[in-house]
C-alpha cells in the first residue's frame, strides 16, 4: 500500500539511517543515493495488514488535524484582536477621543493625512527624527583589523522580532574600541530591522545588563531625544509595520530596506507623554495576556503534532495494535 509505505519512510528512525547513508560535505549538501536507499531493510506486514494501519492512520491524523485547525483558528483571532487593539490606542487613545483611521492609504503622504484629520486633542503628527535620535549599525568583517581590536557579541535581524530581542545565541564579530561606543545597546533601546524579510520588526531590548552588545549594519538604535517613550514608538512602529506600511516606504533593489533616512521620515502621532505612558501601560497588560493565550494555544499544537507523529510512528513499526 503506496500510502502506508509514506507513513514508514518518514519514522524518525529510518530518517536516522538515511542520515547515516548519506554522503557529502556538509549537512545541507548531504545526498542519499538510489543504490544506497534500496539496500535499507525494514519489517513489512501484510497487505491487510498495511490496509487497517493506512485507514487507522487516516481516521486518527483526521481527528488531530481538526483540532490543530481550531486551535491555529484562534490564535489568527487572537493575533487580529491584538492588532486591533494596539491600532486603536496608537492612534485615538485608550479613551477613544479621536476618530477612526483608514486603513486603506496608500502613500505616506496619505498615511499622514489621515492620522492628521482623526488625532485626539493634544496629539501631534511629528516625524520621528524630531523627537528620536537613530543609529545604524556597522558592517563587521570576521577579521580583526588591528591587534587592538575587540571582540564582541552582536545583534543581526534574526534577533529581532515583535515578541522582543532574542539574546539567547548572538554571534561575535570584531569592533575597534573606539566604535564600541557607538554601536552599543543599552536595556531600553528601540531596535529596528533595516533590511531583509523583516524590514520594519522592532523591538525593546531588556536583559542586556552589563554586557557589552553592539549592532551589525541590518539593525538600527532609536533612542529619544528628550523623554518621549521608545515602548510607545515600538507600538506605533508594530502597527504601522502590521497593517502594510513597509511595502510604501521601503527601498527594494534585491531586497527590501527601511533605511535610517526612511525611519526618520516616518510620521508617527504623538501624545503627550503622560498619554504615551498611559499607553504603554494599557497595551502591556492587554498584549500580554494575549501573547499567554497564544502561548497556550501553540503549546497545545505542539503536544498534537507530537503525539499524531508518535501514533503513526507505533502504527507503522508495530508498536501499537490496530484493530
Amino acid at each position: 500500500n503506496p500510502r502506508y509505505l509514506d507513513f514508514l519512510l518518514r519514522e524518525p528512525a529510518l530518517v536516522d539511517v538515511y542520515y547515516s547513508l548519506s554522503t557529502g560535505i556538509r549537512p545541507s549538501r548531504r545526498r542519499l543515493y538510489p543504490e544506497e536507499f534500496l539496500t535499507i531493510r525494514f519489517p513489512l506486514p501484510k497487505r491487510e495488514e498495511q490496509d487497517r494501519i493506512v485507514n487507522f492512520l487516516a481516521d486518527k491524523s483526521a481527528e488531530i488535524d481538526k483540532v490543530v485547525s481550531v486551535r491555529q483558528k484562534q490564535i489568527d483571532e487572537l493575533e487580529e484582536l491584538k492588532k486591533a487593539i494596539v491600532h486603536r490606542a496608537v492612534t485615538r487613545g485608550i479613551r477613544e477621543t479621536g476618530g477612526r483611521v483608514s486603513s486603506r492609504a496608500e502613500t505616506p503622504q496619505e498615511w499622514r493625512r489621515l492620522w492628521t484629520a482623526a488625532l485626539p486633542t493634544g496629539w501631534k503628527m511629528v516625524q520621528l527624527r524630531r523627537k528620536f535620535n537613530v543609529t545604524l549599525g556597522k558592517m563587521l568583517s570576521p577579521e580583526a583589523s588591528t591587534t587592538s581590536d575587540v571582540r564582541l557579541k552582536y545583534i543581526c535581524a534574526k534577533d529581532v522580532h515583535f515578541e522582543g530581542v532574542d539574546l539567547s545565541d548572538l554571534k561575535e564579530m570584531w569592533y575597534a574600541p573606539e566604535e564600541i561606543r557607538q554601536y552599543q545597546v543599552r536595556d531600553g533601546d528601540l531596535l529596528i530591522v533595516e533590511g531583509g524579510a523583516g524590514a520594519g520588526n522592532s523591538a525593546i531590548v531588556n536583559g542586556i545588563g552589563n554586557q557589552v552588545i553592539c549592532v551589525q549594519n541590518s539593525i538600527l538604535i532609536v533612542r529619544p531625544k528628550e523623554t518621549d517613550s521608545t515602548s510607545y514608538l515600538c507600538y506605533c512602529l508594530t502597527d504601522l509595520v502590521k497593517r502594510g506600511y513597509m511595502n510604501y516606504v521601503c527601498s527594494v533593489a534585491t531586497i527590501p530596506h527601511y533605511t535610517k533616512d526612511k525611519v526618520l521620515s516616518t510620521p508617527i502621532p504623538l501624545p503627550p507623554l503622560p498619554v504615551q505612558r498611559e499607553i504603554v501601560a494599557y497595551l502591556d497588560e492587554k498584549c500580554a495576556a494575549i501573547d499567554k493565550a497564544i502561548e497556550n494555544r501553540k503549546a497545545a499544537i505542539e503536544e498534537l503534532t507530537a503525539l499524531k507523529s508518535r501514533i503513526i510512528a507505533d502504527a507503522v513499526t508495530g508498536r501499537m495494535e490496530v484493530e
